[in-house]
């Protein structure tokens, strides 16, 4: 007994073997890695902002496993819109570069991250 694939799935089989459809998400991530770091001017800052969209990610999926539910296409359209707005409303830079443009530079960051945060501070 043999099986073959057939309709969307041979599709999804054929076009996976496309060296294109591999580097996609990897080119994204360098161009979204790219743009943070123009806006922040800095390449740590993005690095922190890139770093906090597995955890949004987990987080969902925890969510999806722990209510029953099933990844359809209003669950991925979901994690989309959640990775958009992290990007685009994360306060991490803001409270980062804080303590790096201080005056006192040799102090201990933590005395400029309340400050940061109080004069950051913003409802997203």
């Amino acid at each position: 007994m043999a099986f073959e694939w057939s309709e969307i799935n041979y599709m999804q089989i054929d076009a996976s073997k496309n060296i294109w459809n591999n580097l996609i998400f990897p080119l994204a991530v360098v161009f979204v890695f790219l743009v943070l770091a123009a806006q922040y001017e800095s390449w740590a800052l993005p690095l922190a902002v890139l770093l906090v969209v597995p955890m949004c990610i987990l987080g969902s999926l925890t969510g999806v496993w722990l209510t029953h539910g099933d990844i359809n296409i209003f669950t991925q359209i979901g994690f989309v819109v959640l990775v958009g707005h992290r990007l685009s409303a994360c306060r991490t830079p803001w409270l980062l570069n804080t303590p790096t443009q201080s005056p006192h530079r040799g102090s201990a960051a933590q005395k400029f991250r309340r400050p940061g945060n109080t004069l950051r501070f913003r409802h997203s």
